[in-house]
Parts: structure tokens; C-alpha cells; sequence
């Protein structure tokens, strides 16, 4: 009897789906408490991660002389495992392989120009008065669209 090998791969896949466990939502995994076995089963090892809630871009990584460490910074909302209260996490490390984890960099002010969120930004080395300076975008208004038409020349 000739078995025909699609029926092979789709029983194949039938039975891991019976047979492997899984977890009944994403959602599961990234809400799991760090240290748990969910949580470190998902986790990458060479990939930068912070240890809970939720991390968007990287922003403004940097290799400070001074100190012989890496920085890096990153969107991330600290209350939450979902996009919102756009803050800075900071991590450090000596090898880029092993991260500890700072307190958040930068937070929305209230009644600034960044109220609503510390968006993409960069870092210079010593950009002014030789100190490791900051550049980022603010936001005040949502949602976030150009206001104004590009026009051919208008950039300095």
C-alpha cells in the first residue's frame, strides 16, 4: 500500500498538536513571573531582553569608555505587558551577553513636552560638556501624525 506523504506530514502535525503541551495564549508567556519556567522558557539568550512588561525599539545603546560598560536603552512601559506609558528601560552590561537591569531612564513628564511618552531618541559621547548626552522625541498629542506637509527645501 503506497501511503502518500502530505497524509504523513498531516498526521504528523495532528499528533503534536494532541501531545505537545502548550499554552492556551501568548499573552500567558508574557505575563509570566520572571524566574518562573515559562518565563525563562521563552526567554532568548543572546538577544537583549528585559527581565517583565513589554520592550519596543532599542534606543540610544552606547559603550561608555569611562566605565568599560555597555548601555542600552529601550521603549518599554513599565506598568504593563502591552503598548502605553512610552518610558526608557535601561540595561547595562561588561560583555553584552549578561544584562542587569537599571531603574527607567526617562519618564514622561507631566504637563511637558513629553507627557505623553519618551519616544525614539539617540546618544552621543560627549556631546556637551563632555557627558554622555541624550536625544529623544516627546510626544504631547495622540495619535501621533504629521501635522504638517514635508515641503522640498524646508529642512536646515
Amino acid at each position: 500500500m503506497k501511503v502518500i506523504p502530505s497524509v504523513l506530514a498531516f498526521s504528523a502535525f495532528v499528533t503534536a498538536l494532541v501531545f505537545i503541551p502548550q499554552t492556551s495564549h501568548a499573552q500567558d508567556v508574557i505575563e509570566a513571573e520572571p524566574g518562573t519556567a515559562l518565563f525563562e522558557q521563552f526567554r532568548p539568550v543572546y538577544h537583549f531582553a528585559p527581565r517583565e512588561k513589554w520592550m519596543n525599539d532599542p534606543c540610544a545603546p552606547y559603550y561608555d569608555e569611562a566605565t568599560g560598560l555597555y548601555h542600552m536603552f529601550y521603549q518599554s512601559n513599565p506598568n504593563s505587558t502591552i503598548w502605553g506609558n512610552m518610558t526608557w528601560g535601561h540595561a547595562v552590561s561588561k560583555d553584552q551577553v549578561t544584562w542587569e537591569d537599571y531603574p527607567d531612564a526617562l519618564h514622561p513628564f507631566e504637563d511637558k513636552w513629553d507627557n505623553l511618552g519618551v519616544f525614539s531618541g539617540f546618544a552621543m559621547n560627549n556631546a556637551i560638556d563632555g557627558k554622555q548626552t541624550v536625544f529623544y522625541t516627546g510626544v504631547t498629542a495622540l495619535p501621533i501624525s504629521w501635522k504638517k506637509e514635508y515641503l522640498f527645501g524646508e529642512h536646515v
